[in-house]
């Protein structure tokens, strides 16, 4: 159950990064600095054609976020 908690963590940064404290958060998860910045969050629109057209991207989208 554990690594399954901090698979939902690294989802929620995903999202959040943008935002503190989650910024911080996920410099933290990344030894302290940034992922690269083509795995980043960057809008909405690009996740949503990411994961409806790429079957390797895994990532959840919450369909509440696009109602």
């Amino acid at each position: 159950m554990a690594e399954r908690d901090g698979f939902q963590s690294m989802q929620v940064l995903y999202y959040l990064v943008r935002i503190e404290p989650y910024s911080t958060l996920a410099i933290q998860l990344q030894g302290g600095k940034f992922d690269h910045a083509d795995r980043m969050f960057s809008d909405i629109s690009s996740t949503w054609n990411g994961v409806c057209e790429d079957m390797s991207d895994v990532k959840e989208l919450v369909i509440v976020a696009f109602v």
